[in-house]
């Protein structure tokens, strides 16, 4: 069943409502009520949708997640695209970064770079199974704080800049292409 006009408007105005909110305190100290006077919404009709805040917070990436990976384009490098995804959505990485919490987003893109990872060292025979896990933590660890420090410092170059930044650094292990 399509979501009406209406629904679409006031889940817009409260998500607008928390990045706002994201830009002046963290995840935990923002309340449904204030939210709500923000939105201006009253908390009933927030709770139409949502359970709490957290919930909310866990609607927007699971959006970003359907969004990303429906619109990669085959031609596009992935690390760029996840790069754009990023900075797209810069407020809420920004929070999730600071709050420490795991990203669905990312350990999608992590499993799908670590099973490309190990066919490509299979097929040119530099697979070992007992040093594999953690080179790739390793560099998994790297380009995260890398990302995060992007991110913190407002995203200033393109996700193609950032990704070459990123090859360089890592001398091409953590290409996702």
């Amino acid at each position: 069943m399509p979501v009406d006009r209406r629904t679409r408007y006031t889940k817009m105005i409260i998500r607008d409502s928390l990045y706002e909110l994201l830009e002046q305190k963290p995840l935990s100290d923002i309340t449904v009520k204030e939210l709500c006077q923000k939105a201006d919404i009253n908390r009933a009709t927030f709770y139409r949708y949502y359970d709490n805040v957290d919930a909310l917070f866990e609607q927007l990436e699971q959006e970003i997640i359907d969004v990303s990976f429906q619109q990669k384009s085959s031609h596009e490098n992935s690390t760029v695209h996840v790069l754009t995804v990023i900075k797209e959505n810069r407020i809420f990485y920004k929070e999730l970064f600071r709050a420490h919490m795991d990203s669905k987003v990312l350990s999608r893109l992590l499993e799908q770079q670590k099973q490309e990872a190990i066919l490509y060292h299979q097929k040119n025979g530099s697979y070992d199974e007992t040093i594999f896990p953690y080179a790739f933590q390793y560099v998994v660890s790297g380009s995260t704080g890398m990302i995060q420090k992007w991110v913190n410092s407002g995203c200033q170059e393109t996700p193609a800049e950032f990704a070459e930044i990123i090859f360089k650094i890592t001398g091409g292990c953590a290409t996702l292409a």
